[in-house]
C-alpha cells in the first residue's frame, strides 16, 4: 500500500500536531455510554477485540433498540423503542420528493416509547437531579450545556411535549413543505411533496430529485455553505498533502489479479496470503441487520446464515450445498451454511451484510474476520472541503482486503 504501520503511527502524529483531529479525539474516555439506533456489534471490524476493549472502560452501557440485538444482549438497561408503525413520525430521503408519515397505526405495545419519549423522559430526570444536586452547566466541547434547564429546551416549555407537536415544528420549520396547509395534506393523505431549494437541489414537479442537479445538469457550482469544497463542485482532484505524498490525488482503480488471495490485512503470521477473499455487499433479505431474524423474511432466503461458495471450490474443500462451513484467518472465525453459486469467481467468500452474532454457531460473526488498517487519507484536515472525514463514513472499504480460508465442519 505504500505505507506500513510506523508511517501510520507518523501519519497520526502529524495531523494531531496540525490540528487535524483536534474534534475528532475524546480528551477523556467515557464511563457512560448510550448506543441509539445502532447495533454496533453487527458494524465493527474485528468485533471481538472491539467488545473486549470498549466494554473494559464502560461502566454503564445503555441501548435503544426496537429488538434484542447481538449488542443489546450486552446492555446494563435497554430501553424498548417503538417501531415505525407504532410512532407518529415522518421519513425523507435525498432521492424521493415526498416527506412520508408514519401515523403510528397501532399504538406502541409492551411499555415500549418512541425515540422522543424516551430521550424526553431521560431530559427530565437529569434536569430534576441537576437541580437537587445544585449543578447549573457543564462544558461539552466547545459547548455549554445546561443540565438544570435541559428538559424545559428540549420540549421548548411544552411546545413540543409529544410527538405530535415535535413533528408538526419539525414540517412548520422546513421551507419546502408548504407551512400550514402542507402539514393538513401530510396527516390527510400520508405525505407532502417538497417545492423549492433542497440541501442537493431543487424540487421539481416534472422531474425526479436528484443530487447534486445543479452541479451535474444545470453546470452550476453549488453554494460553498451547502456543498463545502473549494470549487463548489464535486473535486476529481484534491491536492492535499496526504494525498499527494500516497499518489492518491485522483481515484484509481484497485480490482487488479494481484489483489487475488488477501493482499491487505489480514495475511498469516508468517507473511504468506490466504487462499481466499472475502466480500459482504448489502443484504436483500433486510434492513442492515434490523429484523433479520423475521420469520417472513427468512421465507424468503435459506432461514439461515449463509454464504456463497464456487462450485469448484466446494468439490476441492468436500463442501456440499447447506453443508456447515467455518471460515477463519488467525484474527477469527465464522461459521456458515454454504450456498452454490456458479457466477462467483473460485477465490471469493461472498455473504451479504446485516447478519447479527445471536444467529451464527457459536456467536460468531463475519466481523471477526476483519482486521482493517487505518487509513491515512481519513485524517487530512484544514480548509479542504468535503475531503476532511467526519466520523460518518469511512474511506476504508477494499474490495479485496480480508484474506481467509475455509473448511467443512459439523453443525
Amino acid at each position: 500500500m505504500g505505507f506500513d504501520v510506523n508511517d501510520m503511527e507518523a501519519y497520526l502524529k502529524d495531523a494531531i500536531d496540525k490540528g487535524y483531529l483536534t474534534d475528532r479525539i475524546m480528551k477523556k474516555t467515557p464511563r457512560i455510554a448510550i448506543w441509539h439506533s445502532c447495533n454496533n456489534y453487527r458494524n465493527k471490524t474485528g468485533t471481538q477485540w472491539w467488545r473486549e476493549n470498549y466494554l473494559k472502560h464502560i461502566e454503564l452501557l445503555i441501548c435503544t433498540e426496537l429488538r434484542m440485538t447481538g449488542s443489546a444482549q450486552s446492555a446494563d438497561y435497554v430501553l424498548s423503542a417503538a417501531t415505525d408503525y407504532e410512532r407518529w413520525d415522518g421519513r425523507e430521503t435525498t432521492t424521493n420528493l415526498n416527506f412520508t408519515l408514519f401515523g403510528q397505526a397501532v399504538k406502541p405495545m409492551f411499555d415500549r416509547r418512541t425515540d422522543w419519549q424516551i430521550y424526553q423522559g431521560l431530559a427530565k430526570v437529569i434536569q430534576e437531579k441537576a437541580k437537587a444536586r445544585g449543578i447549573k452547566s457543564i462544558l461539552y466541547g466547545k459547548r455549554t450545556i445546561d443540565l438544570d434547564s435541559i428538559y424545559d429546551e428540549y420540549v421548548q416549555n411544552g411546545e413540543l411535549d409529544t410527538d405530535e407537536k415535535a413533528l408538526k415544528w419539525h414540517h412548520m420549520k422546513s421551507t419546502v413543505l408548504g407551512g400550514e396547509k402542507g402539514y393538513e395534506k401530510f396527516v390527510k393523505e400520508g405525505y407532502v411533496q417538497a417545492k423549492g431549494d433542497g440541501k442537493y437541489g431543487p424540487y421539481l414537479d416534472d422531474a425526479p430529485s436528484r443530487s447534486l442537479r445543479w452541479q451535474a445538469i444545470d453546470k452550476m457550482p453549488g453554494p460553498m455553505k451547502k456543498q463545502k469544497t473549494n470549487t463548489g463542485r464535486f473535486q476529481f482532484y484534491v491536492d492535499h498533502e496526504y494525498h499527494i505524498k500516497l499518489d492518491q490525488m485522483t481515484p484509481k482503480p484497485q480490482y487488479t489479479d494481484k489483489w487475488r488471495g488477501g493482499p491487505q490485512s489480514p495475511r498469516r503470521p508468517d507473511g504468506t496470503p490466504y487462499q481466499l477473499v472475502m466480500n459482504y455487499p448489502h443484504t436483500k433479505w433486510g434492513i442492515h441487520s434490523s429484523y433479520r431474524e423475521n420469520q417472513w423474511l427468512m421465507r424468503l432466503q435459506r432461514g439461515d446464515v449463509y454464504l456463497y461458495l464456487n462450485p469448484k471450490l466446494m468439490a476441492e474443500k468436500g463442501i456440499k450445498d447447506m453443508d456447515m462451513v467455518r471460515v477463519y484467518n488467525h484474527v477469527g472465525e465464522w461459521f456458515a451454511r454454504a450456498k452454490e453459486w456458479a457466477g462467483l469467481p473460485p477465490y471469493v467468500v461472498h455473504t451479504e451484510h446485516g447478519w447479527d452474532h445471536q444467529l451464527s454457531k457459536n456467536w460468531s460473526h463475519y466481523n471477526n474476520l476483519n482486521c482493517e488498517f487505518l487509513n491515512p487519507l481519513e485524517m487530512a484536515g484544514g480548509k479542504k472541503g468535503h475531503i476532511v472525514y467526519t466520523g460518518n463514513h469511512t474511506g476504508n472499504r477494499v474490495y479485496y482486503e480480508t484474506g481467509v480460508d475455509i473448511e467443512k465442519v459439523a453443525g
